[in-house]
């Protein structure tokens, strides 16, 4: 267990600390919605109040909508997947081998100790005491051979994220106005399979299952307990108490969710060219039935014009005039019939244009779903 002098020390060590921006990250999770993680659960009243008197003490420096509730990481899982092909995914198989150490490690519950306000470049936390035994055993069973992204393991509740780079000594003077006040005790009698929805930094966890300590069974929830509006599914499983082998709905949920990025895609962009090549073919069927209205339109407009010449010829001198208007309104219907006439034809081009266009889409939708 890393003590909290030496927490400091490593701290003040790097001149600035890491600022921490909003975005979605599909960089990270390329289109996989969900990240799982092992953790102790820690989300009671005392916890969350020392949380937010640690929060006031370095109010200014944090990222806004911090929504993780208190909890001390285990260990990472991954992308649930139904056949992984990245270091980073896990399937059902992965996972009950993690339950089978866990059942024959038989480790009992045990406590830990909540106290004071320490920080690492990224992010600053509340320090977690004792349990070192049954903390390094459940490590070994739920993330063998495997070491910490940030380099040693240290058992944290995380406060939030910096939103800039402050200097840490500055930083570092904002803890003594902290008064933590005695350890808060918690018991720990189970583990709890955790998640959350990979695109929103500090977003809500959810909670899958969890192993208890005590029955040494693994617990799955008929319904996602989360602190957050952003659960990704309403039912988790669909009752009893099942090992990961029997299929628990909730897990085959998210790893079916994980499905490849670029068949996704190609589906999406599929269904867009048919929704393109529909709209082409109504674009073209409404420039027809314009054409259509033209064409008619022109000849009500000659029919017009041999109307006023006949008028014209059986008028007097006055009435040549109008006759020879009458000639001209002719002509002008003759020419707007033959615009129509062409409007027409356009119009039948473009339907034929969109109805082609429309197959087309329909087989790239068809392709990018079979990926």
């Amino acid at each position: 267990m890393t003590d909290p002098a030496t927490l400091r020390r490593r701290f003040l060590a790097e001149p600035h600390t890491l600022r921490n921006a909003r975005g979605d990250f599909s960089a990270w999770h390329r289109g996989r919605p969900h990240y799982l993680l092992w953790a102790l659960d820690v989300d009671r009243a005392p916890v969350r109040t020392r949380v937010a008197d640690a929060r006031h003490a370095l109010d200014g420096l944090l990222l806004d909508g911090y929504r993780r509730q208190p909890h001390v990481t285990l260990a990472l899982c991954g992308f649930p997947a139904q056949a992984p092909s990245a270091a980073d995914e896990f399937d059902a198989a992965w996972l009950d081998a993690r339950v089978a150490a866990l059942r024959a490690a038989r480790i009992a519950p045990f406590t830990i100790e909540i106290g004071t306000l320490e920080s690492f470049s990224s992010a600053p936390f509340l320090c977690v005491q004792g349990g070192g035994d049954a903390l390094d055993a459940l490590r070994a069973c739920l993330q063998p051979a495997v070491g910490h992204p940030q380099g040693d393991y240290v058992a944290h509740v995380t406060v939030g994220l910096y939103a800039g780079e402050w200097p840490t000594a500055a930083v570092a003077s904002r803890f003594a106005a902290f008064r933590a006040g005695p350890p808060l005790r918690c018991e720990i009698t189970r583990i709890s399979l955790m998640g959350y929805v990979a695109e929103e930094i500090g977003g809500a966890l959810f909670t899958l299952a969890d192993w208890q300590l005590a029955a040494q069974t693994l617990q799955w929830h008929d319904t996602c307990r989360s602190g957050g509006s952003h659960e990704p599914y309403a039912v988790c499983r669909s009752g009893g108490s099942r090992e990961p082998s029997a299929a628990p709905g909730g897990f085959e949920r998210l790893a079916a969710s994980a499905a490849p990025t670029e068949g996704g895609a190609a589906g999406e962009s599929g269904g867009a060219v048919g929704v393109f090549g529909g709209a082409a073919g109504e674009s073209g069927g409404a420039v027809g039935v314009l054409g259509g209205a033209a064409g008619t339109l022109g000849e009500a407009a000659g029919a017009l014009g041999e109307a006023a010449g006949a008028l014209g010829r059986a008028a007097d001198a006055s009435g040549g005039a109008l006759g020879a208007l009458g000639g001209a309104v002719g002509a002008l219907g003759g020419a707007v019939g033959a615009l129509g006439g062409a409007a027409g034809a356009l119009g039948g081009a473009a339907g034929v244009l969109g109805g082609v266009v429309g197959a087309n889409g329909e087989a790239a939708g068809a392709g990018g779903g079979a990926r």
